[in-house]
């Protein structure tokens, strides 16, 4: 296989990333790793002195398994329990004093979030403890302070720390686990008038300069393009600057597999390094010292860029490399495309062994493996059938060949994240990265002439404008042509990693001319096949109830086959009840929701709604909420769901109504919510509280 042979790091990085996702399930937080770590590299070192002809056989299983404890130590130490300087051993009660240094730019939505890092921490401001960590601040939106801060900034504040908790709702996207890959593991909410900045900036010089660099780049962008797309475009494709999206128009170029332009990534870095050899190539020559200046200028250059971006896995990934790169060029005989890709992966995975856990260095590293593999066999490929003459013709079969390539590898991640596939990824990419180019030489160049030469914006501007025009006309086009996107797509975790298996021995029996290697990818494969069949087979016939997790109120869905009866809360926003349910209803492959908010009544063949009494296959079910009246006689039931909004006396239901099991959702008011639980527990009667469990499924029997 690629890796193997001439290829050593391939093998380190598989070794390295093996130790780290052990060390996620199955931590030991014990300084004896740092023990353990020296005897094997004693040992190691000891094996490079033997003469035994078995020596290249032990010496190399010792290095594999020191990478092993590498990545094993190295992720166990960065967690904060191995640290004893982070603020979360400090914490004593929710409500304390924080000083910080905000990381980001404030991002508004439906309220101002950024990142800080905690220098000290305490119960009162004038006895505050030195610490370390990350958390995630959030503002209110009618505090506009928030929009002078700037990332650097020192800040004092008296805010509510909470510890970060998992995702309580079926299938739906863990965002906080998501800012666990990035070592933040509390929040903080905090009010107007509780913070103030102390006129300290305590970012490094290259951060400062980053930060000043970012600011002028936006404010030139600001001053010359007036329309606000192009504006925050031309922010994400230069700078990395997100934040003021329209989301309409980030959707569809996710729906159409042109999102990655949007993120600065190793295709951004590349032009860069283009344009800064072009010009350092002309003014240093090829000896030693100027081969060694070069690359401390692209160092330094790659470096601050990474800042300014804030620092992608993409971004490092190609910045890393490419120095790699560059030194092997300068002072190797050969370099190998793998190796680097490799290095790469090794340095930057021990330096933050979280890094493997975020989707978007998953995807920056297979795409690029995808691209070394497949790229030259798809591109020759048209070759065999025809002869291209044409210069456009054959630059638009690189970038078509380019964007498969790419997609191979990545194709299954994509549908495992998004639960999406853009079948037109392949057009979108014949506009996409040509516009990226342009965009990224022009930003650049519009950021350089404001200083000497500002009148040359007008011109750039007009430029700017009308590859923005073409491009968002194109992108939006191709949005809506017929199959656009295959939605509502799921793969489970194992079946994920079946297919990368399955896909890993074809190519390596393809490359070793092994039978074997085929016949065990097929049978991977036919595995898979089977697990697909059982799952859509289950779905076909399912026959459940789920209450989901919402602190604004209720969300009830009801899974018969492929069709789902939803009732929910009229004060909850369309988009949030999509963010809670939209992976679960997937998951189990609804194609039909109906609303029972717009209904008074409802029979099915399994399903039947009077009011607020529903029987559902073989449950009865009552909703406890405003269209309660109260029972004249005893009524039994299998299920009651405590809603709230009921005009009878709570007195009253407990009489009249005999239910097996009683579950109460966060709609009902908090201390009513609390005499429920209470009488519950006191009549030995089954109960299940949404607000301390979290969302509640379960199966009905037919």
């Amino acid at each position: 296989m690629i890796f193997w042979g001439n290829k050593p790091f391939g093998r380190l990085v598989i070794a390295l990333i093996i130790g780290i996702v052990t060390s996620r399930y199955y931590t030991v937080y014990s300084n004896s790793l740092y023990f353990v770590f020296a005897i094997v590299f004693m040992m190691f070192l000891i094996s490079t002195k033997n003469k035994s002809r078995y020596r290249e056989y032990y010496t190399g299983a010792l290095l594999i398994l020191l990478t092993f404890l590498i990545g094993y130590t190295r992720y166990s130490s960065m967690h904060p329990n191995m640290d004893q300087t982070h603020y979360s051993h400090k914490i004593k009660g929710s409500e304390l004093y924080i000083s910080a240094k905000i990381l980001t730019i404030p991002k508004k939505t439906t309220r101002y979030s950024c990142f800080i890092q905690v220098n000290a921490i305490g119960n009162s401001i004038d006895y505050m403890s030195h610490v370390t960590g990350k958390m995630a601040a959030y503002f209110k939106l009618n505090d506009t302070i928030v929009n002078s801060y700037s990332p650097g900034d020192e800040i004092v504040f008296y805010g509510q720390v909470n510890a970060l908790r998992h995702s309580r709702n079926p299938n739906a996207f863990d965002f906080n686990d998501y800012l666990k890959t990035k070592h933040i593991y509390h929040r903080v909410d905090i009010s107007p008038e509780l913070h103030k900045y102390t006129s300290k900036n305590l970012a490094n010089p290259i951060e400062r300069l980053a930060n000043s660099i970012r600011s002028y780049a936006l404010k030139t962008f600001d001053k010359y393009l007036e329309n606000k797309d192009h504006r925050s475009l031309t922010g994400a494709m230069v700078l990395g600057f997100r934040n003021t999206i329209d989301p309409k128009l980030y959707a569809s170029y996710t729906k159409t597999g042109a999102v990655h332009v949007l993120a600065v990534s190793g295709l951004h870095v590349g032009i860069l390094c283009q344009i800064l050899l072009f010009f350092l190539n002309r003014l240093f020559k090829s000896s030693n010292s100027d081969r060694l200046i070069k690359i401390v200028i692209l160092i330094f250059c790659t470096t601050t860029y990474i800042l300014i971006t804030g620092g992608s896995a993409a971004v490092m990934r190609a910045s890393v490399m490419i120095i790699i790169y560059y030194i092997g060029k300068y002072w190797a005989d050969r370099v190998d495309s793998y190796n680097v890709l490799s290095m790469a992966a090794f340095f930057l995975i021990v330096y933050d062994p979280y890094m493997i856990f975020q989707a978007s260095f998953q995807f920056s590293f297979l795409a690029l493996l995808s691209i070394l593999y497949f790229y030259t066999t798809i591109y020759n490929w048209i070759f065999k059938y025809c002869e291209i003459n044409s210069r456009l013709i054959n630059y638009i079969w690189q970038l078509i060949a380019l964007s498969i390539s790419a997609q191979i590898l990545v194709a299954p991640l994509t549908v495992y994240y998004f639960h999406k596939f853009p079948f037109y990824f392949w057009l979108s990419g014949i506009v996409a990265v040509p516009a990226a180019y342009c965009v990224l030489v022009l930003g650049i160049l519009m950021i350089a002439t404001e200083y000497v030469f500002p009148i040359a914006n007008e011109v750039i501007e007009i430029v700017l404008t009308s590859i923005f025009d073409v491009f968002i006309y194109s992108i939006q086009t191709i949005e809506h042509l017929p199959l656009a996107t295959i939605d509502n797509l799921w793969l489970y975790t194992h079946e994920l990693l079946l297919l990368y298996i399955s896909l890993g021995l074809f190519l390596a029996g393809k490359h070793a001319y092994k039978a074997n290697y085929i016949i065990a990818s097929l049978v991977i494969l036919m595995v898979f096949t089977l697990s697909r069949f059982h799952y859509t087979n289950e779905s076909d016939t399912q026959s459940a109830i789920t209450i989901y997790d919402n602190y604004k109120g209720h969300i009830i869905d009801f899974f018969d086959g492929r069709t789902c009866y939803s009732i929910r809360s009229n004060e909850i926003a369309e988009r949030t009840v999509e963010f809670i349910t939209a992976n679960n209803r997937i998951q189990r492959k609804t194609e039909d929701v109906i609303d029972l908010n717009r209904l008074d009544s409802l029979t099915t063949t399994s399903f039947i709604m009077t009011r607020n009494l529903i029987q559902f296959k073989n449950e009865s079910i009552l909703l406890l909420d405003s269209n309660y009246t109260t029972h004249k006689h005893p009524i039994q039931i299998n299920t009651a769901i405590v809603i709230g909004g009921m005009k009878s006396r709570l007195d009253s239901i407990k009489k009249y109504v005999k239910a097996d099991k009683w579950i109460i959702t966060q709609s009902e008011k908090q201390y009513k919510q609390t005499k429920w639980k209470k009488w519950c527990d006191q009549n030995n009667i089954e109960k299940v509280s949404i607000k301390d469990y979290g969302a509640y499924s379960y199966d009905v029997l037919e």
